[in-house]
């Protein structure tokens, strides 16, 4: 997923990306604030409702494409330019990964549920960047 953030940082910089997975495959992710948010959540449980076998917990935050992404970038920088040469193993990797993660088990068992949509992740992530450029 490390593609996104490269996504968002040549945006940024005013650089084009190369995109190195088919940009319609739906990838999960987890911006920091959320996953923050789950493993406090997770700290805090009372062992005595946690259900899932080690106490082990995938922290779900949003699912989306990398066209998603870069129609998000788009509305912040119109002029941002990406084409595709697909990574074999990237690739791969990221059509057999799932699509999407279960909300339901952290939802049950901790309360949580992920909040940050795309597009306050689009524009959290480019403010930052471009405030350290």
């Amino acid at each position: 997923t490390e593609y996104a953030l490269n996504a968002l940082l040549a945006a940024a910089k005013h650089e084009p990306f190369v995109c190195p997975i088919d940009p319609d495959v739906r990838l999960p992710m987890v911006y920091a604030d959320d996953l923050m948010r789950g493993l406090l959540a997770l700290q805090d449980a009372d062992e005595r409702v946690l259900r899932e076998p080690e106490r082990g917990y995938c922290i779900p935050g949003l699912s989306f494409t990398a066209n998603e992404l870069f129609a998000e970038i788009r509305r912040h920088k119109p002029d941002f330019k990406v084409t595709v040469s697909l990574n074999g193993n990237m690739n791969k990797f990221a059509k057999t990964w799932p699509d999407t993660l279960s909300v339901r088990e952290p939802w049950n068992d901790l309360g949580y549920k992920p909040q940050i949509t795309l597009e306050e992740m689009v524009w959290k992530v480019l403010w930052a960047h471009q405030k350290r450029l």
